[in-house]
This record gives structure tokens, C-alpha cells and sequence, in this order.
């Protein structure tokens, strides 16, 4: 089965630092019609040697952060490990790609690092919390980002001057914050509390409580919300009495109903294809995965309605009893759950067509592994070279991208005998009794002195 068949990955981190991988595959026709997608694990990875705690995907990489202080990387369509960052001294909260050209990642530490994915290297990191930093969201044009921490602020951060341009105070501390697609939104979680906020003046323009504790936040575009909008930007809720919610940007409420999980929902994310209905899928902290289309949800639920139960006399708050809806897939990974990503189908654009990793990463010679690396694992010379990306934080105005070519890099056989020739030039220089290293500069007199005056002194003895 090629890579192209399915339509979307899931990858997933847990408590005891596996890494986890699952193919999404349109369900072959049967007689069973709630067979719409299967699921198939197709990497099970200890990736670190403490709980993992966030996960990050782009077309090409995955990214993985743990308690251990590590950030590692791999590259989605080798499905290998191609290398580790360790620039944070804290426990890794969150990441985030933006794009193909840089990953953002923020750690107790109070520090926010921006690492460019051509090289892996940290162009600039951001310090202004006072505590750890809870999560981060990147503005959809790549200028600014927000950030949460535990010193209860949220901080707005120029990308292109790389500081601090605006930060609030919270009412409570925030765990989570994210953008809109759109960017004109953005939403703020304080454990039962979450504020919808309009860029334009930053006023709060929804407020989502009375629902419990939420854990878990994501805006997405929903086809078919109502007869009058074909196309909305919408708000989904996962939280601990295990229901999703689907709200609108005022705050009221489009859709809600009970996941029938195990446990409480420890995280989702979202998945939105043009021209196909929008998936959720939600993770619970008992190792239960189930993948939703909001379409067919929204279609269930027009047969069901939620019930409250009468006022009890103490005047306690009415309970609801949400209905229930079916999954279009599910999978128990059998463990303890922490974050999850879900990502499409692997970008193999510049490169030419290949089978699934799966069956044939080991049939592969070390000629089509080594034709098929990223850019910055190469060891070979490429004579015409390629166009690379330069960016750098100026003073003022925006982020400076320059496209300049390359110098390509010397070959193996070039730099062993580089190596070769250097050395024996060393060797030259320093043969025994040949006298000592004459040092260019103001040293040399003194190198001389030093010299002679050693020579004296083993003649006297």
C-alpha cells in the first residue's frame, strides 16, 4: 500500500515515552457501514526516556518533546531519527511548526526557541516569562506569536524584531492558546474558562464556562455549520467529563455531545482537507483514540437531544445528559496518553514517487536511502547548487528572506584527502630535535628566548 493511499497520520505521545504512529485508510466496502476509516499502527517507538510531552508535525518532520529536556527529530517519510536539540534546561511544554521553514519550542524554562529546519539551528530565543511557559501558537502569517505561562500572562511576540510587544495579565493562569484560522480570532483556556478575543481590539467577543474542566483547545473551518453559513471558523472543546464541543466564535454552542471514552479527554487536534469534511480526533488519558467527521456528527445528533434532569431542592446545578454519537474509527493504544498531531499524507513533491516506509524502508539499497535525504544530511557534492533561505531578526522592520545560492559542500574523497594533506604538513612542521614552533607576532622573540634559554640549561646539566 503506497503512502498516497491514506488519508491522514496520527501520531500520539504517552506517559511511558512511547512514541506512537497510526495510518488513516479509507474502509474497503462491506456489509458493516460504520467501517468508514482503519486504523493501522505503523511505528511504535521509545522515543525518550521520560514522559513525552508534546508532539509537533509539518509535510515532512516530527518533532518530540519530554520531560527529559530533549527535543527529537524525525523525518516523517524516511521514518528515521535525524537528530536531537537540547538548548532548553527545562521539561518541553510545547511545539510548533510553522510551515516547512521553522519550528518553535518552548520549555519550563521560560524561554521560547525559534530553530530553523533547513540546519536545525536556533536563530533566537525569547525570554520574558517569569515561570514556565505553557503553550505557544504562531499567528498564520508567521509574524507574531502568542505565548501562556505560569506567571498568569499572555505575551504577544514580534517575529521579525524577535521581542515582546504586548503582554496581559489573566484573569486565572492560562494552559493553552491558539489562533484562528483566519487569524482575526484567538482563544485563551483557563481550566473551566475559555475567552475568544478579536484581534482588532483585543476586546473578549466569547465566553465558554459552566461546561467543567477543558483540556483541550483547537480552532478549525467546518463546512454545513447552519442553512446560512456553508463555511465557519468554529472553537472544539475536549474536556474532563469526556464530551466534545463544537461552539461558535460568540461562544454558543453548535454542537456537544458524549464521546463514550474511557476517561477523560486528554487532548485532540483537528484535520481539514479542501473539499472534505473536518476531522477531529480526541485521545483519552485510558489509551482510547476516536477519530470524528463533524459532518456525519452533526447529522447523528439531529435525532438526539440533550435532557436535563429536574432542579434538585438544594439548588445544586442541573445536570445535562448529553447524547451520544458513534466514531468513525477507534483504537486503544493501551497505555497513558499525554498529546497528540494529526498530520496529512507525507510531502514527496520534490522527490520521486515511493512505496509505503513500512514495507520498504528495508528493501532500500544505501543508494536510494542516500538519493532520498534532506538537504542537510547530505555528504555529497551537488555541482550546481541549491537555493537556500537566509533569515535574519533586524532592528526594524520585518524578517529580511534573502534566496542566494549555496556553496556546495566537499566531497568525501575531498575531504579525506584534505585530512591527508594536513596532517602531513603537520608532521612536518613538528619533528623531534627540529627545534620549537616559531609563533607569528609578538610572541616570537619571546618563543626564541624561552628556547635558548632551555638549551643552556640541558647543557649545564
Amino acid at each position: 500500500m503506497t503512502q498516497e493511499q491514506y488519508e491522514f497520520r496520527i501520531i500520539f505521545g504517552t506517559y511511558e515515552r512511547l512514541l506512537y504512529g497510526l495510518d488513516v485508510h479509507p474502509a474497503a466496502a462491506s456489509g458493516d457501514a460504520q467501517s468508514v476509516f482503519t486504523v493501522t499502527p505503523v511505528f511504535i517507538y521509545p522515543a525518550h526516556i521520560s514522559c513525552i510531552k508534546a508532539v509537533a508535525t509539518s509535510s515532512r518532520f516530527l518533532a518530540t518533546g519530554s520531560t527529559d529536556e530533549h527535543v527529537k527529530l524525525y523525518d516523517l517519510r524516511l521514518r528515521k531519527e535525524v537528530g536531537t536539540l537540547m538548548h532548553h534546561s527545562g521539561s518541553i511544554t510545547c511545539l510548533r511548526f510553522f510551515k516547512k521553514s521553522h519550528l518553535i519550542t518552548a520549555s519550563e524554562d521560560g524561554t521560547i526557541a525559534i530553530v530553523r529546519t533547513q540546519d536545525w539551528e536556533v536563530l533566537k530565543t525569547l525570554a520574558g516569562h517569569k515561570r514556565a511557559i505553557n503553550w505557544v501558537d504562531v499567528h498564520p502569517s508567521g509574524k507574531v506569536l502568542l505565548s501562556v505561562g505560569g506567571d498568569g500572562t499572555l505575551k504577544c511576540w514580534d517575529l521579525a524584531r524577535g521581542t515582546c510587544t504586548y503582554s496581559m495579565r489573566l484573569p486565572k493562569v492560562a494552559e493553552r492558546v491558539c489562533w484562528s484560522p483566519s487569524g482575526q480570532l484567538y482563544a485563551v483556556l483557563m481550566n473551566n474558562l475559555v475567552q475568544i478575543h478579536a484581534v482588532s481590539d483585543g476586546e473578549v467577543v466569547g465566553n465558554l464556562e459552566g461546561i467543567g474542566r477543558i483540556n483541550a483547545i483547537a480552532f478549525c473551518s467546518m463546512e454545513g455549520v447552519d442553512e446560512e453559513h456553508q463555511s465557519r471558523e468554529v472553537l472544539v472543546t475536549g474536556g474532563e467529563d469526556r464530551s466534545i464541543g463544537v461552539w461558535a466564535q460568540d461562544g454558543e454552542r453548535i454542537l456537544r455531545w458524549n464521546t463514550q471514552h474511557g476517561n477523560r479527554i486528554k487532548d485532540l487536534d483537528v484535520y481539514v482537507k479542501e473539499g472534505k469534511p473536518t476531522i477531529v480526533v480526541s485521545c483519552s488519558s485510558d489509551g482510547g483514540i476516536k477519530v470524528w467527521d463533524l459532518t456525519d456528527v452533526a447529522h447523528q445528533l439531529k435525532t438526539s437531544h440533550s435532557t436535563e434532569s429536574a432542579v434538585p431542592a438544594d439548588g445544586k446545578p442541573v445536570k445535562v445528559v448529553l447524547p451520544q454519537a458513534t466514531p468513525q474509527a477507534d483504537y486503544n493504544a493501551k497505555c497513558r496518553l499525554t498529546c497528540i498531531a494529526v498530520t496529512g499524507p507525507c510531502d514527496t513533491s520534490s522527490k520521486g514517487k515511493r512505496g509505503d516506509i513500512a514495507h520498504g524502508a528495508d528493501e532500500a539499497n544505501e543508494d536510494e536511502v542516500a538519493a532520498d535525504r534532506s538537504e542537510f544530511e547530505s555528504d555529497y557534492e551537488d555541482p550546481a547548487g541549491k537555493a537556500t533561505i537566509s533569515v535574519s531578526f533586524e532592528e526594524e522592520g520585518e524578517t529580511t528572506v534573502e534566496e542566494k545560492p549555496s556553496t556546495p559542500a566537499p566531497t568525501i574523497a575531498k575531504k579525506k584527502r584534505k585530512a591527508t594533506a594536513d596532517g602531513n604538513q603537520s608532521a612536518g612542521k613538528r619533528q623531534a630535535g627540529s627545534g620549537p614552533i616559531i609563533k607569528k607576532g609578538k610572541g616570537k622573540q619571546a618563543a626564541l628566548n624561552k628556547f635558548r634559554k632551555r638549551s643552556v640549561n640541558n647543557s649545564s646539566k
